[in-house]
């Protein structure tokens, strides 16, 4: 959206031209807010993705290029079809307030919104620092996940990782964290096993778990 809609259907373009899938964009509201499903070992898996980061003017629209906007009600719309489409939905968001270390309350209603309509995993980025990981329903939230490929330019930027999760038709049963630091513009992973998060601790969920090294 930085550099307008010619630029974002381009971006667009050249995702999937490289074999991925590009989500929660498109050439029109449709294409924005459609799951892009993928299917490995048996198991459907929809992703959907959302921004309300402003201006409005990225707000994709019918005929107008543009993201997915983060409403509640697409939110709950777009999750609610792609369920009907796959065993497992991730909804992701570019969301929140940058270098803030917690999630705001409109961060964890859209949580709420998304896992209620059905998202196992949902995950965030925009604040560039690392988030809580959470439990809300039966859906686990990664708040935000922090820089990747990126030119941090402080200790709390700097701080990344990789998130592994397990995942059934029932949801996320399991997940790992893979530590980092980016140097250069990018990831330099931690050497050894990823540390096993306890996302099965209802206790431990409650409070939230603190990504980092």
């Amino acid at each position: 959206g930085d550099f307008g809609p010619t630029a974002l259907l381009d971006t667009v373009r050249s995702v999937e031209r490289l074999g991925m899938r590009a989500v929660g964009a498109g050439p029109g509201l449709g294409r924005a807010l459609a799951p892009q499903v993928v299917e490995r070992l048996g198991l459907r898996v929809a992703f959907v993705g959302f921004s309300n980061i402003l201006p409005l003017e990225f707000a994709a629209a019918p005929g107008r290029p543009g993201v997915a906007w983060a409403t509640p009600e697409a939110v709950e719309e777009a999750v609610r079809a792609a369920r009907r489409e796959a065993d497992i939905v991730v909804a992701t968001f570019h969301w929140g307030i940058e270098k803030a270390p917690y999630e705001t309350a409109e961060q964890a209603e859209l949580a709420r919104i998304a896992a209620g309509a059905g998202a196992q995993l949902v995950i965030g980025a925009h604040p560039h620092v690392l988030q809580p990981l959470r439990r809300t329903g039966s859906a686990l939230v990664a708040y935000s996940l922090g820089n990747f490929v990126f030119g941090a330019q402080s200790p709390e930027t700097a701080a990344t990782g990789v998130l592994v999760t397990d995942l059934s038709a029932e949801g996320v049963t399991a997940a790992r964290w893979r530590p980092g630091e980016i140097s250069g513009g990018r990831p330099v992973l931690a050497t050894g096993r990823p540390k096993r998060l306890p996302v099965g601790d209802a206790d431990a969920m409650a409070v939230g778990l603190t990504l980092g090294g």
